[in-house]
């Protein structure tokens, strides 16, 4: 209800033309690529006739997707600590002098009611929370991401469940290569992982994964994060309008460049401390922010459960917090604008936590007053009701894009006030990408050029116009302002998008 109805800057949606240019067209998008994205966003174009709307929808797929493995991971979690915990021995002991009889024991029952509800409360307050679904209803890469660390976490309680099983092991390393595939701050979710693993096999006395077991699943993870890439090369090859790099098999130093957004690097670390603290209290407020206070405490009261919790409970609080920390970490020192859209994978981890306090506190609340177990039941599911209907309330309106297709009607304004003989500059990636995806895949006002200034300098980008323009001269190196003067005939234009359009809610 709320998705865009096509292309759209709004909500940090600046890479969406580029993305959807890249998807249509078979084209290579700027780096590193997210092959997933590109052979996903294909086999869902069925779902429009429009490629935008098409993608929008794809997008809520994904997000939709991610919110039901989530929940279903932090129900596993709870249900896997609090059935060996004091807590569940003594709803047992409480529940075997009441009256009531059914098919299911009353301890079993209260037990899967208690992580149930930890699990919906985990998947719907990540759901309505405001960053990840403005971020599930426009063009992006990012609810496929948080799809991806869902089925990790749920692949990773399902090993737990049975960590003798080479398959489920197996199909963790393969999710894993998944994620690192898509996106590369997915290691920091494989760092938390890999301290749950080890924490788990050494509660459960056992020795520590076989070399041969740990080869395989290497093997397999490595083949999982590097096989889809290897569709950007043959993208490459056919020369789309949209090919980033002009990637190929004659230069593997290029494609591993771009794989590993090395032209993106000097943003670690390039902002000054004071401004990484700022970012650092701004990712604080937004936790606030994403879950409000019901969810902040429960979030907190499940981080310290876990860490008070005992052995048992010690692989999920290392889990959660080196998964969250790293995350946390990432996007404070990594200077992009809209830098807190990388606290998504955060937002997850937070997300189980708090399932698993509220899971925790209503199983505790059973057993310390079991004649009132009914009304315990009832209140959580009211928080959850409460949490849940908050989230809709608060936001539905500020993020509704139904209709929305502001970056489309941009572009065709601007090409639509110059002649077919214009030249127009841009500087800007909201602009670029907008003006890329109606010409390119709408095939409109072609024969207007359209050159991004910041890649005239850029071998695969000259090479790119010389194709798509022959008639343009171009300039020699460092040298733009000679544009003109090179072709006579065309009116040379500078043009801005509006920037307010661009910010995350």
């Amino acid at each position: 209800l709320t998705a865009a109805s096509g292309l759209t800057w709004r909500h940090g949606g600046d890479d969406g033309g580029d993305l959807a240019t890249a998807v249509t067209l078979d084209g290579v998008p700027h780096p590193t690529g997210y092959p997933l994205y590109l052979l996903t966003g294909k086999l869902l174009s069925f779902l429009a006739v429009d490629p935008a709307r098409a993608l929008t929808l794809a997008t809520g797929l994904w997000g939709t997707l991610a919110v039901g493995l989530l929940s279903l991971a932090a129900y596993r979690f709870s249900r896997q600590l609090l059935v060996s915990s004091p807590l569940s021995s003594s709803a047992e002991a409480a529940s075997s002098s009441s009256e009531v009889t059914t098919l299911i024991p009353l301890s079993g029952r209260l037990l899967e009611i208690s992580c149930l509800a930890g699990g919906w409360l985990a998947g719907l307050s990540l759901a309505f929370a405001p960053l990840v679904w403005s971020q599930a209803i426009i063009i992006e890469i990012y609810s496929l991401n948080l799809f991806l660390l869902a089925g990790l976490l749920l692949a990773l309680a399902w090993w737990r469940e049975k960590t003798e099983s080479r398959g489920r092991f197996f199909l963790l390393a393969l999710v894993a290569g998944l994620a690192v595939d898509h996106h590369r701050t997915a290691i920091f979710s494989l760092i938390a992982i890999g301290f749950f693993v080890a924490l788990t096999l050494r509660s459960a006395n056992r020795h520590f994964l076989s070399w041969p077991r740990l080869i395989l699943a290497g093997g397999l993870a490595v083949l999982a994060a590097s096989l889809p890439s290897l569709v950007l090369l043959a993208r490459g090859g056919q020369q789309p309008a949209s090919n980033w790099d002009n990637l190929s098999w004659s230069d593997p130093a290029l494609f591993w460049q771009y794989l590993t957004a090395g032209e993106y690097r000097n943003l670690l670390f390039a902002a000054p401390p004071v401004q990484d603290l700022s970012r650092l209290a701004t990712g604080v407020n937004l936790l606030f922010q994403q879950f409000g206070p019901v969810g902040l405490g429960l979030g907190w009261l499940g981080l310290a459960i876990a860490w008070l919790g005992g052995a048992l409970y010690r692989p999920l609080a290392w889990l959660l917090t080196v998964g969250m920390l790293g995350h946390l970490l990432f996007a404070v020192i990594y200077a992009a604008d809209n830098s807190q859209i990388y606290l998504l994978p955060f937002f997850t981890f937070w997300a189980v936590a708090s399932g698993f306090g509220l899971a925790w506190l209503i199983l505790t609340g059973i057993t310390r007053w079991p004649a009132y177990r009914h009304l315990v039941v009832c209140l959580a599911l009211i928080i959850i009701v409460i949490v849940t209907a908050t989230g809709v309330i608060l936001n539905y309106n500020r993020l509704n894009l139904q209709g929305d297709r502001t970056a489309e009607t941009w572009a065709r304004g601007q090409l639509d006030t110059v002649s077919d003989e214009a030249i127009l500059l841009t500087s800007q990636d909201n602009a670029t990408f907008a003006l890329w995806y109606v010409q390119y895949v709408q095939r409109y006002r072609p024969h207007v050029i359209i050159i991004e200034t910041r890649l005239l300098d850029t071998p695969w980008y000259r090479s790119n116009l010389a194709r798509l323009y022959p008639d343009l001269r171009l300039p020699a190196l460092g040298d733009t302002a000679s544009l003109a003067q090179l072709n006579p005939a065309r009116k040379v234009l500078q043009i801005y998008a509006p920037q307010s359009q661009t910010r995350l809610p």
